[in-house]
C-alpha cells in the first residue's frame, strides 16, 4: 500500500461473482487477517479483516496478500434478472480455472479512527498476476 494502514474490510470485485465462491485467506505483512470463502453475489463481497496485534510499535500494515487456498466453487448460482438482456451477464469465468485467482477490483478500508476511504494497494514487489 502506500502508506501502512489499520485495515478493517476488504471489499472484492471477483470474476465468476454470480457462479463461484472463492475459498481465500488475506494476509497483512504476513499475518492472517481473513480466512473463509466469498458468498456468490451480484458484484463485490465485503470481508471483515481482524485486527492485527500491536507488532513494533503498531497494529497497521504496509502490504496484503490475497491468496486463494484451495479451488473456487461453482455452482449455486444468483439468478435474479438484473439486466434485461441476458446476453450481458458474462462475469468472465468462461475459460478461467478454478484453481485462478482473478481479482477485477479490490479497495481497502481502514478501521474507525483512521483516515477515511479506501487505502490506496499497489502490488508487492515480485507479485505475480
Amino acid at each position: 500500500m502506500a502508506r501502512p494502514a489499520a485495515l478493517h474490510e476488504l471489499t472484492l470485485k471477483l470474476t465468476g461473482w454470480r457462479n463461484r465462491s472463492y475459498p481465500l485467506r488475506v494476509f497483512v505483512d504476513g499475518h492472517q487477517v481473513y480466512a473463509g470463502a466469498t458468498p456468490r453475489s451480484l458484484g463485490y463481497v465485503t470481508l471483515p479483516l481482524a485486527p492485527l496485534a500491536p507488532i513494533a510499535g503498531g497494529a497497521s500494515g504496509s502490504s496484503v496478500r490475497i491468496a486463494l487456498d484451495g479451488t473456487a466453487q461453482d455452482g449455486g448460482a444468483t439468478t435474479l434478472t438484473e439486466v434485461a438482456n441476458q446476453a450481458n451477464i458474462d462475469t468472465g469465468e468462461k475459460g478461467l480455472s478454478t484453481g485462478a485467482l482473478s481479482i477485477v477490483e479490490a479497495e481497502f478500508y481502514e478501521r474507525p479512527g483512521g483516515e477515511a476511504g479506501p487505502a490506496s494497494a499497489r502490488p508487492s514487489p515480485g507479485a505475480g498476476p
